[in-house]
């Protein structure tokens, strides 16, 4: 009923904490009902991300764009080669072991949903010794039966500046030191211009206030590139004073721009579709909006005009790198496994 990307996991035990007894005369064993209560949920969930999108994602897979999210490739750079102190130290190659707070960046997405999430549902990570965490539309509702920790819009300046996801939770992180005091998130929202836009003004709040608070504070915006009025499209023309502000901001440290046909996503309708890539049919802009702490720290405290551009020139390669598309090889594989069965048969 529910396929999953390769860093989701059900998690059973939400439902044994959430599910309660109401004492109806009907009597299940205790596995039956969580079984039950699971699918409940999972179906509750499925009809209302397929109403979000126009009621059309469950009748003919259409409307999933708008839930389309980045491949496990961009958030394994992310965390493990374009803000790791290791990683910038070997020339961003993916550090050997993964053991200490030095080899990876905390990083929360902040428009994910319990189909579509990529670091975690309450997975325990034994490399990292942490939970990842996510933000999604309905964390109050559905959504909190699969550990959703809020939506992007009700957090505030404090909850963007924790020191850590485990600070988050008021549990004790094992390893405060380095990069989990730095705080890094992935913002990859609906492509909706009113939405981008509030989410702009929201994203330079929070950045204020870091620096007011001398504190680190990392956002990867990753939204469609918006043309002035380009061949008459409302739709850039209502999103490119939003998308000018940041690019433009005193906040932007880099930006990187994806061109069409280059690049992929996972589907968001993944889970009624049989193929789970799509290939992007416009750009996309990749923008690093950073406090000016998070900007002297990973340029190594320093102004040098050359390690800005080796920086630069690194993250770019590695953002595009783990953005390429696998939708082609997607359906090779699938050619190539249906030729097979074939055979055999």
């Amino acid at each position: 009923l529910l396929r999953q990307n390769r860093h989701k996991k059900e998690n059973s035990d939400i439902f044994k904490k959430k599910s309660i007894n109401t004492g109806s005369s009907i009597r299940l064993d205790k596995e039956k009902y969580i079984r039950a209560s699971f699918h409940t949920v999972v179906f509750t969930l499925l009809l209302r991300y397929s109403a979000l999108s126009g009621g059309q994602q469950l009748q003919d897979l259409r409307g999933g764009g708008m839930q389309g999210a980045v491949h496990a490739d961009v958030l394994d750079f992310l965390r493990y080669r374009a803000f790791s102190k290791l990683a910038a130290a070997s020339g961003f190659e993916e550090p050997a072991t993964r053991n200490t707070s030095e080899d990876h960046c905390e990083v929360v997405e902040c428009f994910a949903s319990p189909l579509n999430v990529g670091l975690g549902n309450n997975i325990y990570d034994a490399k990292t010794q942490e939970n990842n965490i996510y933000l999604s539309a309905f964390p109050r509702d559905i959504d909190g039966y699969f550990d959703s920790s809020g939506d992007f819009f009700s957090q505030t300046s404090d909850w963007f500046l924790s020191p850590s996801p485990a600070t988050k939770f008021n549990t004790i992180a094992k390893d405060v030191s380095y990069n989990s005091q730095r705080c890094y998130y992935e913002v990859n929202p609906p492509f909706s211009p009113g939405l981008i836009t509030k989410m702009s003004q929201q994203l330079n709040t929070h950045l204020t206030a870091a620096d007011e608070a001398q504190r680190s504070l990392t956002f990867v915006v990753i939204i469609p590139t918006a043309h002035d009025n380009k061949d008459g499209d409302i739709l850039h023309s209502l999103s490119y004073c939003s998308f000018q502000n940041m690019i433009s901001s005193r906040h932007c440290c880099h930006h990187v721009v994806l061109s069409r046909r280059t690049h992929g996503y996972i589907e968001g309708s993944q889970h009624c579709r049989l193929q789970q890539f799509k290939e992007s049919q416009f750009e996309t802009s990749v923008i690093v909006l950073q406090s000016e702490v998070a900007m002297r720290e990973i340029f190594g405290g320093t102004n040098d005009d050359n390690c800005k551009d080796t920086w630069k020139k690194q993250f770019e390669r590695g953002i595009r790198e783990s953005f390429l598309s696998k939708h082609q090889i997607e359906l090779e594989e699938r050619r190539e496994t249906k030729k097979r069965k074939s055979l055999e048969s």
